[in-house]
């Protein structure tokens, strides 16, 4: 598995979470998209043993949002390219419970979380009546091959 390309992936996916919102009335998929943002921050701190830079649920709203999409994207850039993915880590989890994990597990759990989030994010805004957008890994790919509508979008947010 080539991990080195998620935090890309990441980034334009909740980017593109974060449009569907701003284009939809429905508020219902603020509070999912801020968990999804903040829990990609607090993994990466656990990762490099910082303290949890937020709350697992923090109330921000979608300029926060806007503000904090890239912010996980970086940290698991770094993470990912000075760390092993076989390392294995100790951290605690919002109960205080204590753990061991490896970067790759820890990684790929993080990404599937926020393709879950992001999936329920887009059943939100199409039951408002809002525009759905592709943020599934393969269509990222895709694009990103230029092989599909949109490829212009991944080159320009990789500058």
């Amino acid at each position: 598995m080539d991990f080195a390309a998620l935090p890309s992936y990441m980034k334009w996916a909740n980017r593109r979470a974060l449009r569907m919102l701003l284009c939809t009335a429905s508020a219902g998929g603020l509070p999912i998209l801020t968990h999804l943002l903040a829990t990609e921050q607090i993994w990466a701190a656990r990762v490099t043993g910082a303290a949890p830079p937020c709350k697992v649920w923090p109330t921000w709203t979608l300029n926060d949002c806007a503000g904090a999409v890239s912010s996980g994207a970086v940290q698991w850039r770094i993470i990912l390219r000075e760390r092993s993915t076989n390392e294995v880590i100790t951290y605690h989890n919002s109960k205080g419970e204590a753990f061991a994990s490896s970067i790759g597990d820890v990684a790929l759990h993080v990404f599937a979380h926020g393709a879950y989030h992001r999936g329920q994010i887009s059943q939100i805004v199409h039951a408002a009546g809002g525009e759905i957008l592709d943020t599934d890994f393969i269509f990222y790919r895709r694009l990103k091959a230029g092989s599909g509508v949109g490829a212009t979008e991944i080159n320009q947010q990789q500058q």
